[in-house]
């Protein structure tokens, strides 16, 4: 069977049930309006009116069945008014709020309005019992009065008119308007039958009105016009008694007699209709009974020939159902797997990108500990009573003590035993003081640091140790950030009763992304220009705490290649007691101290070129002094200036971290191990990361050797002396060996370039070395470099 012909069997098997439930929801329908016209019928005509509630609680029961909304409404109507007449009120509430939402759903004004008419009305049957419902009553009639005009509802406006009139009239409220409500009443220019018999009513309540606030004149004037039978008859036997009680008032007691007589003979009629009424029921009622048990009897024999008749198509349909209910219960399965499986999948993307980031984090953190442990411990093993390596240890000791203090300081946050200990004293000059001690570090990085203070002297209370941590983090981060030839302000101003601190660059700045997080705990910046600077994530938390325990605010603005501007308001206080001594801050000899040494340009001839790449000066100084003299180093302080120096230099080897600004180690390699001026040149990677993971993509992007922090001095100098010996041996193997020489010229592109350039210009003595740079896309110097790195020859 063709795929095509199981769809369109699958379609008709659903199908199938569709088409019959159709054909049954049209004959409930069909049911339910023929029950409804019975009841309809009956009530018009007065006929066997017991058995009207009994036509429209089936009606009711067939609607619900098949949400027949419209129909319902109407059926719940006349099921109020017939409790109503019953003088059972309880079940009226339920039935009004069931209309109410089925006019909303329909977004029918005239059907709420009928509702809010029928609630009225409701409310004011039950007032005796509850007297509670006086606000809700005009609530919902001055509603209706004052919405019903707008869509031409004129019958639900006439009678909340009636209602309200009525109501107040009864509780003699003459303050209200009742004239004007009935008078805008009588206005109504749409008078059908139905308005015209509301419209009587409303001329019988003028005339009680008028009747009550003693105008008998007008009272009589409004009242002797209308159709008296028609309300003698009916609920309104009262405009007969008003109009009698009228005539009495105004001294025509020949009319009031007449009219009491006419009155008295409507109402025995009246009780005559009642007791006809009331025989009518009795029959109905016995009448009932008897076609109740033939009902019975008919329906349990309709029933058993149905069940005949079923139970020949009942297998198929119950095959049918069997079949599409296991379909559809296959289908749950499947999505119910599938949602699993994708749940799944999420939770395992989740944890693998919480590993990356705990890993990231801890790789930071276990960098910046073990940067300064690299040079502790190997100044120590060097330690022979030099000065300057003692200063070097205490330094890097002092760092590392910095950031651990920084982390016990979040966790005393954390615990609240962290307490400020203040001490009133200029602050104006301990700023200027701490800034100061930056500006070997700005000038290092070729920074421009500037502090001024539209300040003197601000004397007030503060933590020097902890202003101390808040400047430090500031200043530091800002000039981590800001690039060579940029700007790094400390502006501080004095704003009422406040010191505010402004530390603003024109570095790299802060993704819009990233800016809601950088005070949160161990969180650091992701974009391509700051992915490598290291840092713990701990700095700008501890400066968020402290603010707020100084009670401050700190704010900060940022853009991507604009820079960022960090604000700190602290409030000026004079509580504490004087200092007369100067603040010092030790942390300060870590910056303070570091030494700028310059390049040591000697001859390239001598010496074998060192390139070391690395962003922080004490721990260059340490390599500088572990690789020895025998070798000239020439240092780069990020991945990009030290690509260009290796381009510029020709270096013999490269030393180069693994994380720095700007570009990291593995860029660095897979860059120069691609360029064919430096592809020959042997690369060993320092790193904190001591996973054979990390050590694997360091060998793969090119790297010679990996060494992991802190690392012994000599094995440090024998990785160097050994990669440069094996340079050596492949020289002297290029100049001796042929069978070598083809191969490396057939792998080596710059090689192969090299040699064709020389052999296409052999005889020509014109040739000269500036020649072959410029052919080879060199300097002169990188030329001779390059060659003799592969070669140990000279281009003369």
């Amino acid at each position: 069977m063709s795929q095509k012909s199981s769809t369109i069997i699958l379609l008709l098997i659903a199908c199938t049930p569709l088409i019959g439930q159709q054909d049954t929801l049209s004959n409930v329908r069909n049911e339910a309006l023929r029950l409804y016209d019975i009841a309809a019928d009956k009530r018009q005509n007065y006929i066997e009116i017991d058995s009207i509630y009994y036509y429209l609680t089936e009606t009711k029961k067939l609607c619900e069945k098949i949400d027949f909304d419209s129909l319902t409404f109407l059926v719940n109507n006349d099921l109020a008014y017939w409790y109503e007449l019953e003088n059972d009120l309880d079940p009226i509430p339920e039935l009004l709020h069931n209309n109410l939402n089925i006019a909303r759903k329909f977004k029918d004004l005239r059907w709420e309005n009928s509702v809010y008419v029928s609630h009225a009305k409701y409310l004011i049957s039950r007032e005796d019992l509850t007297r509670n419902n006086r606000d809700s009553i005009e609530f919902y009639l001055n509603k209706v009065i004052n919405s019903a005009l707008d869509i031409d509802d004129y019958v639900h406006f006439m009678l909340a008119s009636n209602l309200l009139a009525d109501y107040f009239i009864k509780h003699k409220e003459w303050q209200k308007s009742i004239e004007a409500i009935l008078q805008r009443a009588l206005k109504v220019k749409d008078k059908d039958h139905e308005t015209k018999i509301i419209q009587n009513h409303t001329f019988g309540l003028l005339g009680k009105y008028y009747l009550q606030i003693g105008n008998f004149k007008q009272s009589i004037k409004t009242l002797e016009p209308l159709p008296i039978v028609e309300y003698a008859l009916g609920n309104y036997r009262w405009v007969y008694d008003d109009l009698a009680q009228a005539y009495y008032a105004a001294g025509d007691y020949k009319n009031a007699y007449l009219t009491s007589r006419k009155s008295e003979a409507y109402a025995d009629s009246l009780a005559h209709f009642n007791r006809q009424l009331a025989i009518q029921r009795s029959r109905y009622a016995y009448d009932t009974d008897q076609k109740e048990e033939l009902i019975t009897q008919l329906r349990e024999n309709e029933r058993l020939r149905a069940l005949s008749a079923k139970k020949q198509s009942g297998l198929i349909k119950s095959i049918l159902i069997s079949t599409i209910a296991i379909i559809g219960l296959l289908i749950l399965l499947v999505r119910n797997n599938m949602k699993r499986i994708k749940a799944d999948k999420d939770l395992i993307h989740a944890q693998h990108e919480m590993a990356e980031v705990k890993s990231k984090l801890f790789t930071n953190i276990t960098h910046e500990f073990r940067t300064p442990l690299t040079v502790i411990i190997g100044m120590a093993n060097r330690l022979r009573g030099n000065l300057q390596e003692q200063d070097l240890i205490v330094r890097n000791a002092n760092q590392l003590m910095d950031m651990v203090n920084q982390i016990l300081d979040l966790s005393r946050f954390d615990s609240g035993t962290l307490h400020l200990q203040y001490t009133q004293s200029d602050i104006i000059s301990y700023l200027s003081y701490l800034t100061s001690t930056f500006e070997l570090l700005a000038r290092r990085k070729g920074v421009q640091l500037t502090y001024y203070s539209e300040e003197e002297k601000i004397v007030m209370d503060f933590d020097p140790k902890q202003i101390k941590h808040i400047i430090s983090n500031l200043l530091a981060n800002a000039i981590k950030f800001t690039d060579q030839d940029e700007q790094v302000v400390v502006h501080v101003k004095r704003e009422e009763n406040s010191m505010v601190i402004k530390v603003k660059d024109t570095g790299t700045g802060i993704s819009e992304e990233d800016l809601p997080h950088i005070f949160d705990r161990f969180f650091q910046v992701n974009n391509n220009k700051q992915l490598n600077v290291g840092g713990t994530g701990i700095g700008l938390a501890l400066v968020k705490e402290l603010v707020d325990l100084m009670k401050g605010e700190i704010s900060v603005i940022s853009s991507l290649t604009v820079g960022t501007t960090m604000t700190i308001k602290l409030p000026i206080t004079n509580n504490a007691p004087m200092s007369d001594r100067k603040i010092s801050s030790d942390s300060t000899e870590v910056i303070n101290n570091w030494n700028d040494h310059g390049s040591h340009w000697t001859s390239l001839q001598d010496k074998s070129i060192v390139l070391l790449i690395k962003d922080n000066p004490d721990v260059q100084t340490y390599i500088e002094s572990c690789i020895g003299k025998g070798y000239t180093v020439e240092k780069a302080y990020d991945g990009e200036q030290g690509i260009n120096k290796a381009f510029e230099l020709i270096p013999d080897i490269i030393i180069c971290d693994l994380m720095m600004p700007k570009m990291d180690g593995y860029e660095v390699s897979q860059i120069l191990k691609k360029d064919l001026r430096t592809n020959h040149i042997p690369i060993i990677i320092l790193t904190a990361k001591a996973t054979d993971d990390a050590r694997m993509k360091g060998l793969e992007t090119g790297a010679d050797a990996y060494l992991t922090k802190p690392f012994q001095e000599e094995e440090l100098q024998v990785r160097i002396k050994k990669l440069i010996e094996l340079r050596e041996v492949l020289q002297k193997r290029f100049t001796n060996e042929n069978g070598y020489k083809e191969d490396l010229r057939t792998k080596d592109p710059f090689l192969h370039k090299l040699l064709r350039i020389l052999e296409e210009n052999f005889g020509d003595e014109q040739f000269s070395v500036n020649a072959l740079a410029k052919r080879l896309n060199l300097s002169r110097m990188q030329t001779h470099r390059k060659i003799k790195a592969i070669t140990n020859m000279s281009t003369t």
